[in-house]
This record gives C-alpha cells, sequence and structure tokens, in this order.
C-alpha cells in the first residue's frame, strides 16, 4: 500500500504545473484503521468578494 501512495504522489508531481499545490497525509485510527488523504490545488487567481477597497 505505500508503494502505491509513493507512485501516486511522485506521478502527480511529475504532472503538475508549477501554479499546482500537492498535499498529502497518512494517520492510524483508535480501531486500528489507516487514512489516507491526498490532495491538489490551483491557484485561479480570483478572489471572491473583491471590491474597489481592495476588499
Amino acid at each position: 500500500m505505500t508503494k502505491t501512495i509513493v507512485a501516486a504522489v511522485l506521478s502527480a508531481v511529475a504532472l503538475s504545473t508549477s501554479a499546482a499545490e500537492i498535499s498529502g497525509s497518512i494517520g492510524a485510527t483508535n480501531q486500528g484503521g489507516l487514512t489516507a488523504r491526498a490532495g491538489i490545488g490551483v491557484e485561479w487567481e480570483k478572489s471572491w468578494f473583491q471590491s474597489d477597497t481592495g476588499h
């Protein structure tokens, strides 16, 4: 399982652009389970609720 996660992360890094952010985490639960999370974020250069004063 660890090799699969590492391969997925490396593939995502190889395919990403310089504007993408890649994150991931692995943890264990109290019941002996394994929890994994992976994410990719992209800066869209847009702001919600932006006004003329910069807010």
